[in-house]
């Protein structure tokens, strides 16, 4: 069994996440965390690293883009037995990632408010005014040809909407 040596934590709900990291701290792991998750563990007195610090790019968008990072992706999928990944890991002097904490917010509950709308809970439907989502094959025969025009807001969001299904 490979020893974690370090976390990337990044939680919504941050119950007992102090109490994990300073049990993950005391065997040795690094912690590497995100915005208020960062910040709640440093002011425990828990010992942490920004996730900017790790990518050499600081969260932006109002904290949408965070670990959206080739350093923080080649960190968690490098495979460990290939030696080519593991040198093209020493190669770009990147962190490895043995352990991801994370929890999105909670979906069911925001979905139950009675004034909860669309791009509350769709994730790519919370950018549907910039981006369209497509995630079903089916779908680039129906709606592949707006993809190289103009798209419609419902067109967008009948895509982000499908991500669901």
């Amino acid at each position: 069994m490979r020893r974690i040596e370090r976390a990337l934590i990044s939680v919504y709900d941050k119950t007992g996440i102090v109490d994990f990291a300073r049990t993950l701290v005391g065997l040795g792991v690094e912690i590497v965390s995100t915005g208020g998750t960062a910040r709640l563990l440093a002011s425990n007195a828990v010992p942490v690293r920004e996730v900017s610090d790790l990518t050499g790019f600081p969260e932006i968008l109002d904290g949408r883009v965070k670990t959206l990072n080739p350093r923080i992706a080649a960190g968690l999928l490098a495979i460990r037995e290939n030696p080519q990944h593991m040198s093209q890991i020493a190669e770009h002097r990147l962190a490895l990632i043995d352990l991801v904490c994370v929890n999105l917010y909670p979906f069911v509950e925001t979905i139950q408010k009675p004034d909860v709308q669309f791009q509350d809970v769709v994730g790519c439907g919370r950018h549907h005014k910039n981006a369209a989502a497509m995630t079903h094959k089916a779908d680039a025969d129906s709606h592949g040809w707006r993809c190289t025009s103009h798209a419609s807001r419902p067109s967008w969001l009948a895509l982000s909407a499908r991500g669901w299904s």
